[in-house]
């Protein structure tokens, strides 16, 4: 766009323009000089009205922020086309956003009294070549308002000193239901806690400026609190933003200084991520700036009603409510969530019981699938499925205030048993008890035996809940299903009955169940094997002492169970057959078991077996008396536990949950649910090679 001429300058019939060269005056006496390139040089103006590329002007002595003092200084800085001008909007000069605009300063410090603000919504009308003037209904007065426009676009506005009153993109969170964090929250209670102790006089003249924008027709934007700027040191609390009222629910009230300030949209969320005495301190600022708005605000004639305020929320929802339902709810919504803690009534509706029950079943694979005969050909069990991640649902916890918190701690210690470790053993051991046989109720099997690894959390008694329970066995005599596959349903109808929060059971580590039938053919495929590796006296005498080894080399450890693999008939269901049954042999002789209805044959026949006097693969004598880094960890976790304030407490519990989803959010707490040593020389040692070897086939996690 280029610089407009001076000949393009219309003057009025009662004024004269000479040009002389660069000289650019009004009359001989009051002139002022251009350079070259058209600009006004540093000069101070002594006229009443000049002449720049925004036409004639007429100057107000008594506004150092109007239009015309802006149009000299414009003048002053070179910037007399709409590119220079809106060359300042620029991400270094943004200073303030809105829902439909965005505000930027100016580079040139001698525009340092306004700003140039940008408007992102739809535009009606073609950005001008000329900032025209637009009425100052409150000349004189710097209340932030637009002295000037470019079509529907571009604004000037006159400046006003201070810090946008609450979190930056208040707007962008609002909009997009992202969630406020803590930072955010300490930082808006601390702006509170300084701004209570203002003097009466600061919100005095807070509500005389909210008195004259009604008495001009003009409506406060109180719903966003950067519309508001404090000035710290001069202790000013300054309304920048509000349009021209058009609606009989356009009407400015106590409400609006009140909310505007407590950032009423917010205000639950800063207050849900405050600990207990942060909460009191922004309840007790909060209740100090009512009272000393509510005072301002009968001085300064406002109206005193809430229905004033609510018919204004109203008419805002009619328009933008819809959009806000799922991220938080709508402004009326909000308001009486801040109302309800205000007034002590802070435990919005949850019931916690109920969130656990729904939670239980979460993160349980609803979808199975299992192989049945077909073609004369079985395939084994069932296959493995992903886990399901149930992240969505907890979700909700993030919302809960201290009150609620404290309900849930208490509703989930009362169903887990934490942090009673012995408590939390025996409520997973009723649990994958009663759930199996309520499953075998419907399913019309018997129950003969549940077992599992004695060194697993379960066994040591330090299991926190959800965990999951390492070599649990499942032994079921069927009357009506005969089939393979019939084992592999179980399982996974096993895993839908639980409830997770007290036994996860991962869909890569669903307990084992065998019926009885094939127990005996695992027995025999072992029977078979172990005449056949022959194995001297020695060799029995090494596996015997191999029992006792407590280092975590499961590879030199299992070298019986290794040698006899080697004569298993091939075929992955063969050698599955034989370590489950293996591992089972391995359960009765050194593991927790939990239920025995074995028939007196099958168990002789199991306790007489190679299996039982030397398989080792899973290692539960010889680490008796070794601990993971996270049980050492977990044995102090009781009285740890009971030291933690509420919000601690409550996160604490959560990552409980989060890590039988796979995931723990707060790193100090990750210490009682990973083990420290990873990698090669992790605590579980080479147990991976152990079973490639034993199985013949990649290990893949499941």
């Amino acid at each position: 766009m280029k610089i407009l001429p001076i000949s393009n300058y219309k003057v009025g019939s009662n004024t004269s323009v000479k040009q002389n060269n660069n000289l650019l005056y009004k009359n001989e006496t009051d002139s002022f000089s251009r350079t070259t390139n058209g600009c006004l040089k540093e000069k101070e103006f002594k006229i009443d009205n000049f002449i720049s590329f925004y036409g004639i002007i007429k100057r107000n002595r008594n506004d150092e922020y109007s239009y015309e003092e802006f149009i000299k200084a414009a003048d002053k800085s070179c910037l007399n086309t709409i590119e220079n001008i809106t060359a300042n909007i620029k991400p270094e000069n943004l200073i303030g956003t809105g829902a439909n605009s965005k505000v930027y300063k100016f580079d040139n410090e001698k525009l340092d009294k306004w700003v140039l603000k940008e408007d992102n919504k739809p535009f009606d009308k073609p950005v001008d070549e000329l900032f025209k003037a637009v009425k100052d209904d409150f000349q004189g007065y710097n209340v932030g308002q637009e002295i000037a426009i470019s079509g529907d676009r571009y604004r000037i506005l006159k400046k006003i000193t201070g810090t946008p009153h609450s979190i930056s993109d208040w707007s962008g969170k609002i909009n997009s239901g992202i969630k406020v964090n803590r930072e955010e929250s300490l930082k808006f209670l601390n702006s509170l806690n300084i701004i209570q102790q203002f003097p009466q006089s600061s919100f005095d003249n807070y509500a005389y400026d909210l008195k004259m924008l009604e008495d001009k027709d003009y409506k406060q934007d109180s719903i966003n609190p950067n519309n508001i700027l404090i000035d710290y040191d001069k202790q000013k609390i300054q309304i920048i933003d509000f349009f021209k009222a058009v609606n009989p629910a356009h009407i400015n009230s106590k409400q609006d200084l009140i909310n505007a300030l407590l950032d009423f949209s917010l205000f639950s969320c800063f207050y849900e991520n405050l600990n207990e005495k942060e909460q009191t301190q922004l309840v007790e600022s909060a209740n100090t700036i009512i009272n000393k708005c509510t005072i301002a605000s009968k001085k300064a004639g406002l109206k005193q009603d809430e229905k004033t305020y609510l018919d204004f929320l109203a008419n805002v929802d009619k328009y933008f409510g819809r959009f806000l339902v799922d991220k938080g709810g709508n402004y009326k919504t909000r308001y009486n969530l801040m109302k309800n803690i205000l007034a002590g009534n802070n435990s919005r509706s949850f019931d916690a019981k109920s969130f656990l029950q729904k939670l239980s079943q979460e993160n349980a694979q609803k979808k199975y699938y299992f192989s049945k005969e077909t073609a004369g050909k079985i395939e084994y069990y069932d296959k493995i499925l992903p886990n399901a991640e149930a992240i969505q649902s907890l979700e909700q916890l993030d919302k809960l205030n201290i009150a609620q918190k404290k309900q849930f701690i208490e509703e989930f210690c009362s169903m887990t048993g934490f942090p009673d470790f012995e408590a939390v053993t025996q409520n997973i051991e009723k649990e994958f008890n009663s759930s199996i046989h309520h499953l075998a109720e419907e399913e019309n099997f018997d129950v003969k035996f549940t077992g599992y690894d004695s060194n697993c959390s379960v066994g040591r008694k330090l299991a926190i809940p959800g965990s999951d329970c390492d070599g649990l066995f499942m032994i079921i005599d069927t009357k009506a299903h005969k089939e393979p596959w019939y084992a592999g349903k179980i399982r996974w109808d096993f895993k839908d009955r639980v409830n997770q929060r007290i036994l996860s059971t991962p869909a890569n580590h669903l307990p084992e169940v065998l019926s009885t039938g094939f127990i005996e053919q695992g027995l025999e495929i072992a029977q078979s094997a172990f005449e056949k590796c022959n194995f001297s006296n020695a060799d029995l005498n090494r596996f015997e002492e191999l029992l006792n080894d407590d280092t975590n080399d499961f590879v030199k450890s299992a070298e019986f169970n290794i040698r006899m693999a080697q004569k298993v008939p091939e075929g992955i269901q063969n050698r599955d057959l034989y370590y489950k049954t293996a591992m089972l042999a391995e359960i009765i002789r050194d593991g927790v078991v939990s239920e025995n209805n074995l028939d007196k044959e099958l168990y002789n026949k199991i306790i007489n077996s190679p299996l039982y006097k030397y398989s080792n693969l899973m290692k539960q004598k010889g680490l008796k008396h070794s601990l993971k880094s996270k049980y050492i960890a977990r044995q102090s976790l009781k009285e740890d536990f009971y030291k933690l304030n509420t919000d601690n407490q409550f996160q604490m519990i959560k990552d409980i949950i989060y890590f039988s989803l796979g995931k723990v959010q707060n790193n100090e707490n990750k210490k009682y649910f990973y083990n420290q040593n990873t990698g090669s020389n992790n605590e579980m040692g080479n147990i991976e090679k152990m079973y490639e070897l034993v199985m013949n086939i990649p290990y893949n996690g499941n």
